[in-house]
């Protein structure tokens, strides 16, 4: 008797997002600003920095608490406001620029079927949508290249 495996496997180096989360979140990023061609400024960090950087109050466990007590026993009640509303407007503004970084990281890696030509027939076309769709629905992702500078 003879058993044929009929499950459609994917290529070893693939990762769900949750896996491709954590390997980002290890990931040295470099953000470069541009004028006319011209760099101005490179910035490197790591997004696992940016999401855990616990700030000058230290981490949010307690949030509500943390933010009532160094109120309550501050002597400057609105410069201490101030720095609560500074580092929390900080911390989102970091939590923006990772979720970018992930975003494209996704787009870059993704991994979708490959559109049929036009003149396809329609049966291809067909199948081609049905792999798009779950595709999408179910993403999978290439393992990111990672530069040889990065990973030293």
């Amino acid at each position: 008797m003879t058993t044929e495996n009929s499950t459609t496997q994917a290529p070893a180096a693939t990762l769900t997002e949750q896996e491709l989360w954590k390997a980002f979140l290890t990931m040295t990023i470099e953000r470069s600003t541009n004028f006319n061609g011209v760099s101005r400024s490179v910035e490197r960090y790591k997004p696992e920095d940016s999401v855990t950087e616990p700030g000058e109050h230290g981490w949010m466990e307690n949030f509500n608490d943390s933010i009532a007590a160094s109120i309550e026993f501050s002597d400057e009640t609105e410069e201490t406001l101030d720095c609560w509303i500074t580092d929390l407007e900080c911390y989102l503004e970091q939590l923006k620029r990772v979720r970018e970084d992930f975003r494209t990281l996704k787009a870059t890696t993704i991994i979708m079927p490959e559109e049929p030509s036009h003149d396809a027939d329609p049966a291809t076309l067909d199948a081609w949508e049905h792999a798009a769709i779950e595709a999408e629905e179910n993403p999978r992702f290439s393992l990111p290249v990672i530069d040889a500078g990065e990973a030293a």
